[in-house]
Order: C-alpha cells, then sequence, then structure tokens
C-alpha cells in the first residue's frame, strides 16, 4: 500500500524555497571538547541524509536483479564488455549527472537537513592499473558536490565506500570480490594518498565538513580487523594533517565496534570523531517493533554514549533507517534524529533517493525521494545505448515522489516516536558483587558487572558476541569449586537488545575463552539449551530441552563425574533433563551465572534471583509463576461467541477455533485451536483482543500456555507461532512482537509458557496471536492449543 505523497514536477522543485549561501556565510566546521563547532565555537548539530547510489553504484538502489548485478563492478563489466570503456565512462558519468542536480541539494535544505554524506568510489580519482596518478576528470563530481551544497547551505561529508583493494565482501564497496586492503600494503598507501590530495584541495572550501575516512570495514564479517584499523587509520590521519589541521576526521568502527581505538588523543590524532551504521529490526536479525528500537537506544547507545564522553570524541551514526512501518517509521526517523541531537551526534539516513518499476512512494521508508511515474533501465544485457543513455537523462528532469510523511517529520510538520519503556542498561558496568561469588569478563576486555545487589540476587550486566563455536566473550559470576556441587539459579528477566544472547549456570575448565565447559542457559524468548565444548578450541554441541518463559529455574552439578541438569516446566516445577554425550572436564572447575550481549562492547542485563552453590547436586524448591490481576478478556477461552469463535475475540484466517472438551484442557472446559493440517494455502491465521487498563511505561507481560499434537509420520518443522502486541489508534505500530517454533511446544499432557515482555505507550493495546503453517501442505499434522493467555502488569 502507498504512503500518501507529494508529486513534483521539475517546474514545482525548481521554485523550492532554497537555503542559498554564499562562501562567507558558511562558517567552517572542527571539533572542539569532543563536539563539532562552527567558527565561534557554537556546536553545529549535523542532521544529515545519504546520497547513496549517485558516486557509487548500489545497484538495488536502481531496480536492478542483484542476482546478476550484485554490485558496481558488474555493472562496470558488462559496460565494457558491450560498449567498451570509455563509453561506459561516459554513460556512468549521464548517470551522476542526472542523479544529483541542484534541485535534488535544494530539496535537501528544504526537508531540513543540514548535511549530506557522500559515498566516493576510489575509481573516480585513481585508476587500479595506474595507481597514484590522479585522473584528469578526478575531481569533476566532488567538486559540482561542493558547488551545489554550497548554493543550497548545506555541509558535504566525504566518506570512502569502496577503497583501494576493497573493505568488505559487500556491495557497498563497489566489488563483492575484493577484499584486498587489509593484506596490501600499496592499497593502504593509495587510501592515505588519496585522502591527502583532498585536503589539499578542499581544506579551504566552506562547505566541506570533514572525512569519513572508510565506510564499513568489516572485511569478510568475521576477522578480527581492529589492529589493522588502527595501523591504517594512523597512516591516513597523519598524512591529512601534514596538510589540513582541522577539519573533521571519522574514524569507523569495526565488528568489535569503537572503543578499540581508546583516546585518539592518546594517539596523536587531533580533531578526530567516531562513526558507525545502525539498522535495527533490519540486518541484525532483531524483529521489527518499537520495543526493538527502545532496547538499541537504551542499550547499545548507552554503551557509546559512555565511550564518546570518556575520550571526549564525536560521535556519528553515518548510516541509519527504522524502514518499516510497522516499527514506527517515518515517526521513528525523527525519534533518531532527535535522540542523536540530545546527545549532541550527528546523524545521517540512508537513503535521499530511490528508483523503482512502478514508481511512487512505498510502504518502506528507505528513500525520502523516489521517481513518481514507473521507471526502469530494462534488460542491460540487451537493451540499447541509446534506451540507457534516455534513462540516465531521465533522471535530471522527471517528477519525483516525496515521502510526505516523512517530509512532515523531517521538516517538524509531525511528531516524533515516543520510545516505549525498556530494562535498564547501563553504558559503565555496575560495580556490586554478589557475596562469595567473583565477577570477570571471559574473552573480551569489556568489564562485566553486577548491579542491584541483594544477597544472592542482582542483575548480571554482561558484554560478548557469543558463547558458542571454538571462542566465548561473555560475562561471569563464578566460584571456584573441586570435586561435587550443585549450583542454581532462577532467571526473572532478560529482555536484550539481540536475539540470541544466553544467560545460565556454566561449569568451565579455565577461565580462557576457548575452555571446555557445559552451560545450561535459557534465550530471550524463555526456550532453553544445554550446550558444551569438549576440549580446548573444539566445537560446540547443543540440544534443545524446552520452552518454558522466564521465570525459569536452572540447575547443573556434577556428581562422580556425572552431570546432573535441571531445568523448571511451564508451572514452575523442576525436571531432570538427560544430557548424552556431555563433557569430561576436570575436578576443578569455575563454575557461576553466564550470559553475554550478542554485541562486543554493548551490555545487556539478566536479572537473577537465589543463586547458590552446594557441596552436591539437590532439587530446589519450586518457583513461583507470577499471576495477577489479568487484564485480558475470557483468557481461558470459555465464554463462547457465536460459532465456534469466543466472545472478545476475533479470529482471522482458517482453522482457528474455540474448542470445548478437548484434552489436554489446562483449566476450565475449553481452549483455542488452530487445526493446521485443514489449512489451505500459506497464509497465516490469528486472535486479536483489545486489552485495555494499562499503565504506560510501566512493564507488563503476555503470556500463553501452550501445547502441540504429537502425530506419528510427517513431521511439520516450519510452523510457528507469533505473538505480537500492537498500539491502538490509527496508523497502528507492532510494539513488540516474538516466534517460537511449533515443534519445540510440548506435547501430551506437558503445557509450554511463552512471554512477552511490552512496555505499553498508551493505556490499550491490541493482542494478536498468529499462527503459520508448513509451507509444505503434505507435511502439515496435528493442531496447535492455547489456554489461560495473561496480560498483567509486572512493575
Amino acid at each position: 500500500m502507498n504512503h500518501a505523497s507529494l508529486m513534483i514536477p521539475i517546474a514545482v522543485l525548481s521554485m523550492l524555497a532554497c537555503a542559498a549561501s554564499t562562501t562567507a556565510s558558511m562558517p567552517f566546521v572542527r571539533v572542539q571538547g569532543g563536539q563539532f563547532v562552527d567558527d565561534t565555537g557554537q556546536p553545529i548539530t549535523l542532521r544529515g541524509v545519504n546520497l547513496g547510489n549517485w558516486l557509487l553504484l548500489e545497484t538495488w538502489m536502481f531496480g536492478l536483479d542483484e542476482s546478476q548485478f550484485p554490485d558496481q563492478r558488474s555493472v562496470l563489466d558488462l559496460f565494457e564488455q558491450r560498449f567498451g570503456a570509455e563509453e561506459s565512462e561516459r554513460l556512468l558519468d549521464l548517470h551522476r549527472a542526472g542523479w544529483m542536480t541542484q534541485r535534488d541539494f535544494d530539496q535537501i535544505a528544504a526537508l531540513g537537513f543540514n548535511s549530506v554524506r557522500v559515498p566516493l568510489w576510489h575509481g573516480l580519482f585513481e585508476a587500479d592499473d595506474n595507481p597514484f596518478i590522479l585522473r584528469e576528470d578526478a575531481w569533476e563530481w566532488t567538486d559540482r558536490a561542493l558547488e551545489m551544497a554550497e548554493q543550497a547551505g548545506v555541509y558535504v561529508l566525504f566518506d570512502m565506500h569502496g577503497a583501494p583493494g576493497g573493505q568488505s565482501l559487500d556491495q557497498p564497496s563497489g566489488d563483492k570480490s575484493q577484499n584486498d586492503l587489509w593484506n596490501d600494503p600499496v592499497a593502504q598507501e593509495r587510501l592515505a594518498w588519496l585522502w591527502q590530495h583532498f585536503a589539499r584541495r578542499y581544506k579551504n572550501s566552506p562547505a566541506f565538513m570533514g572525512y569519513d575516512l572508510l565506510n564499513e570495514p568489516y572485511g569478510d564479517f568475521s576477522t578480527d580487523h581492529r589492529q589493522d584499523l588502527i595501523d591504517i587509520m594512523d597512516r591516513v590521519i597523519r598524512v591529512v594533517r601534514e596538510i589540513d589541521p582541522d577539519r573533521p576526521i571519522l574514524i569507523p568502527g569495526a565488528l568489535e565496534g569503537v572503543a578499540f581505538y581508546g583516546n585518539p588523543a592518546d594517539r596523536g590524532w587531533t580533531g578526530v570523531g567516531l562513526t558507525e551504521h545502525f539498522y535495527p529490526g533490519i540486518f541484525d536479525g532483531n524483529e521489527q517493533s518499537l520495543g526493538t528500537h527502545a532496547r538499541f537506544w537504551a542499550g547499545e547507545m548507552a554503551a557509546k554514549k559512555s565511550i564518546a564522553q570518556t575520550i571526549e570524541a564525536p560521535y556519528v551514526i553515518g548510516e541509519f533507517n527504522p524502514i518499516w512501518n510497522g516499527a514506527g517509521a517515518p515517526r521513528m526517523t525523527g525519534t533518531y534524529y532527535d535522540e542523536s541531537a540530545a546527545l549532541g551526534w550527528g546523524c545521517f539516513v540512508w537513503c535521499y533517493k530511490l528508483m523503482s518499476a512502478n514508481g511512487g512512494v512505498t510502504s518502506n521508508n528507505w528513500p525520502v525521494i523516489t521517481n513518481a511515474d514507473p521507471w526502469t533501465l530494462g534488460d542491460l544485457n540487451t537493451v540499447s545505448k541509446a534506451t540507457i543513455e534516455a534513462r540516465f537523462a531521465e533522471l535530471a528532469t522527471m517528477s519525483l515522489a516525496v515521502d510526505q510523511p516523512l517530509a512532515d517529520v523531517l521538516t517538524g510538520a509531525a511528531l516524533s516516536s515516543t520510545l516505549p519503556g525498556t530494562v535498564e542498561y547501563v553504558g559503565e558496568p555496575p560495580s556490586g558483587a554478589v557475596p562469595g561469588w567473583t565477577t570477570a569478563a571471559i574473552g573480551t576486555d569489556v568489564d562485566a558487572g553486577v548491579g542491584d545487589v541483594a544477597g544472592l540476587s542482582g542483575v548480571l550486566h554482561s558484554p560478548g558476541r557469543d558463547i558458542f563455536n571454538q571462542r566465548d566473550e561473555f560475562g561471569f559470576v563464578l566460584q571456584a569449586v573441586n570435586g561435587n556441587f550443585g549450583a542454581s539459579v532462577t532467571l526473572t528477566q532478560f529482555e536484550t537488545f539481540r536475539r540470541f544472547p544466553k544467560v545460565g549456570l556454566m561449569a568451565r575448565a579455565s577461565l580462557e575463552p576457548d575452555a571446555p565447559h557445559i552451560f545450561v542457559h535459557a534465550f530471550r524468548d524463555g526456550s532453553v539449551m544445554v550446550a558444551w565444548r569438549s576440549t580446548a578450541g573444539g566445537s560446540t554441541n547443543q540440544t534443545y530441552v524446552r520452552t518454558s518463559g522466564f521465570p525459569v529455574g536452572l540447575a547443573l552439578g556434577r556428581q562422580n563425574n556425572s552431570w546432573i541438569v535441571r531445568v523448571t516446566d511451564a508451572d514452575g516445577q523442576w525436571q531432570l533433563v538427560p544430557v548424552p554425550g556431555a563433557p569430561s572436564l576436570p575436578s576443578t572447575l569455575f563454575v557461576g551465572l553466564a550470559s553475554n550481549s550478542g554485541v562486543y562492547e554493548s551490555l545487556s542485563p539478566a536479572a537473577f534471583e537465589t543463586l547458590q552453590m552446594l557441596p552436591a547436586p539437590i532439587v530446589p524448591p519450586p518457583i513461583t509463576i507470577p499471576s495477577g490481576s489479568n487484564l485480558a478478556a475470557n483468557a481461558s477461552f470459555e465464554v463462547a461467541g457465536s460459532g465456534s469463535s469466543a466472545a472478545d475475540w476475533t479470529f482471522l484466517g482458517q482453522q482457528v477455533t474455540r474448542e470445548s472438551g478437548w484434552t489436554p484442557v489446562r483449566s476450565g472446559t475449553s481452549l483455542m485451536a488452530y487445526r493446521h493440517w485443514q489449512v489451505s494455502g500459506s497464509g497465516s491465521s490469528s486472535a486479536i483482543q483489545t486489552v485495555a487498563g494499562l499503565t504506560p511505561g510501566a512493564r507488563h507481560e503476555l503470556s500463553v500456555y501452550v501445547n502441540a499434537d504429537s502425530v506419528p509420520g510427517n513431521k511439520a518443522n516450519a510452523e510457528r507461532i507469533e505473538m505480537r502486541i500492537e498500539t491502538t489508534g490509527a496508523n497502528p505500530a507492532v510494539l513488540e512482537t516474538r516466534e517460537w517454533r511449533v515443534e519445540d511446544m510440548e506435547t501430551g499432557s506437558g503445557w509450554s509458557r511463552l512471554v512477552l515482555p511490552f512496555h505499553p505507550t498508551g493505556s490499550s493495546v491490541n493482542v494478536r496471536i498468529l499462527m503459520y503453517p508448513e509451507p509444505d501442505p503434505s507435511r502439515r499434522d496435528g493442531a496447535v492449543k492455547f489456554d489461560d493467555l495473561e496480560v498483567q502488569q509486572i512493575d
């Protein structure tokens, strides 16, 4: 469904208000006291937009088939094959001339932006087969960028998107097959040489804001390049500062964040800031929800704030975009600018313009501007050169469509989103201590800490990307034990930003990051696993236990070289868990509570109670499952509606019914059932209820008990359950959402308890349970049953 949009022909665009500027009217930007300031020392907040697909092609932004054209290199290769090298260059210049014109820069200023980030390809300035020699037309497009920006009164941040040799195996580098910057000293020298030439040419240009030295230096997305980055950045910064002592220089975060740089001043770097890119709910495995963005700002950005303040360096979000309406966009875009400005940070949305075959504004908010009418390049393998020329020429004159709701947010005509509350995150780890226990960080130089300590209860704040594979990063509250032992804990809350961090009890052979261990842990969705590594640096094995929901009790012990693992069920009763293949570990071990955040330098909070260590395994007392005043109506589906429906519930889709007399029924005589073996097609089915009487900002929980049929024969393996909390009113957004696999639900007489925490932004929400069938109809079997749903306030 299209957004409301504003179709603007060229004649109207040319009359847009333009913040026209003269050279003297744009103050120079520099760094002072950890901020960007002007000539008089007044802070400047960069409110910017990225000009993607202008000076470096990203084929998805052109509507090209990425399987055929995965990057700019593939387009250049085809053009050169079909038309020759000179014609290939000329065609790309036609594209560049049309993609960004003065009307675009004037529109950018009219939308309230004061800066643009311009992605560059090194091949514009020097050729790979002729290094260290500037092309005759090297400065054509960067000169033009600064001229148009100055006319519009906006600053330009030049960004090396595609570096000599290539810095990542990703489309934005321009060549997905190239990743040689890290091991090629010549490529590194070319990068430094090129930026030094930028300094010579532009250091006195008022519209030139600064140098973004290297875009997304992610390499092969697994290798640790932190020391490489320090060395390369040092090399570039020093040659730039030989020419330009003042303009801001931005150094990029690695896969491990930015803290590894330390204080730039300690390295002799002046006027240096930090920059990273964030797309919560898009590329990080998180859900598209308001809660995802709330946890992002409360969690990851708390860590960035602490780092930036500690080293007194300015910070820039070089790319971001909430994109989805369901996650609060476009209003959420304004929230990012507001939150960044409050911290004194710069912020640049991706992106200004994008082309689509159908034209017009669509339901995702990637571009601010797009083509109003249908437009396509056609099949580049066969389309004539004349057609390509004509299509590129049209870029400069075509009617454009503005995403009007997004424009209203950007210009202040509409309010930004209110982020829902979330658990308390911290930038620096707290300094509390659990009596008799020691806190440590394993595999990382970012500290862990314990806060809100009350006896043997508290909150463990942990860093670390993962506890898996051959090497671990996590926080650890531990004791050294010898021989038999029994440890137990109740986990009460684990609302992490990332989807797959873990928290649980671990017995570990050493504090080395690759040590053998056994680990019984929960994910944030309440599913429980047992994992183990049998040898130092070996692979990690794991086995699924059950889905219980928080609170969940975990117990881990050793008795005469046998491992004893227990986990509470949906009713808080302890159940013994067999662990075939568990490792043989030495007599002396480090045992305790372990968790990680899913991110190298950010912390996630895990709340726990009654952490205890005993000389031998025992069965702890049952834990209490909280049950308060239930705000949901007909929560056990006892009251019938019309036909097979339930009162106060709306059933949508296929085969969602209220059933009476089925077994098992957890309470009463009725439940809600989803007969997925009778579903035709592939669409979802759902049950929805509006729940009122909530306290805005307070922590609430949606919980429901689930049982799945166990049917012999084909077993469906892709059936899913989703629980979703939506805001009410016009333009509803997803407050929180989470999915579980049907195959992980208890069968027979057992029940799984699914729990979804949320912080409402108003006094009412829509509660929705969605069911997704196995795509292959021949593999669908049985039914899924729901009983005793509860919506309660926890805080």
